[in-house]
């Protein structure tokens, strides 16, 4: 069992066999929020049947009386993700990398809750638009030009011009990132669109969820950003 700090809020995993365990009782303290208000909604009930066929096994189960320590509600890692983008992005981030560190080195680092969240407020958050997790969600919705088809459509000519120039496409593929060949000018002006994008995915439930959050956010000719935003 270990329990780990979020906001002044202790929260329970546990690593049992292959599967870590978290507290959906303690996630919803910490952030103010109420597992049966995540428990009846429709798409809840079907990703809880969907994964529960998957593995085989509960994957929520509540614990009433007992040992203290396991009371509450706990669910594997897969719901405790999604019950952590439900509640918010920078939740779903943290809870995200407790359970990937607890899964490969069977320990966990607690990093101050209040910090800037790496994703949303950090002045550059274009790493993120390389990390694995990310793009294994966007590829999955979009495909691997994801990358480019996005930062290329906010260009003015002259920079997709230079991109072009230094970088071009060989058989649809670019040997180099995009952002290596942007202007300074240009990277701030996009900075604040990766980061909002970037939440935005680590924050949906899925494809459809994202493309309306962002609809939402934006609107308008904004949407254009997305490639394939509209189908």
């Amino acid at each position: 069992m270990t329990d780990l700090d979020f906001g002044g809020k202790k929260i329970r995993f546990e690593k049992r066999g292959d599967r870590v365990w978290v507290s959906l009782s303690d996630m919803a303290a910490a952030t103010g929020k109420k597992v049966n208000d995540y428990t009846r909604l429709v798409a809840t009930v079907e990703f809880l049947a969907e994964f529960k066929s998957i593995t085989g096994i509960p994957v929520m189960v509540s614990n009433v009386g007992g040992a203290v320590e396991t009371t509450g509600t706990w669910a594997i890692e897969e719901v405790a993700i999604d019950f952590a983008a439900w509640c918010n992005v920078k939740f779903r981030v943290w809870v995200s990398q407790q359970i990937k560190a607890l899964m490969t080195t069977g320990t966990v680092s607690i990093a101050p809750p209040d910090c800037p969240c790496w994703i949303e407020d950090c002045a550059n958050p274009w790493v993120a638009f390389f990390d694995k997790d990310f793009c294994d969600r966007v590829f999955g919705w979009y495909g691997a030009q994801f990358y480019w088809q996005f930062v290329y459509k906010a260009l003015t000519p002259e920079e997709a011009a230079k991109v072009n120039r230094l970088n071009p496409p060989v058989a649809g593929v670019r040997t180099q990132r995009i952002h290596q060949y942007l202007t300074p000018e240009a990277k701030t002006r996009l900075t604040p669109y990766i980061g909002v994008l970037v939440g935005m995915v680590y924050g949906a439930r899925c494809r459809e969820d994202f493309r309306l959050g962002y609809a939402d956010k934006f609107g308008g000719n904004d949407q254009k950003r997305i490639p394939g935003f509209d189908k």
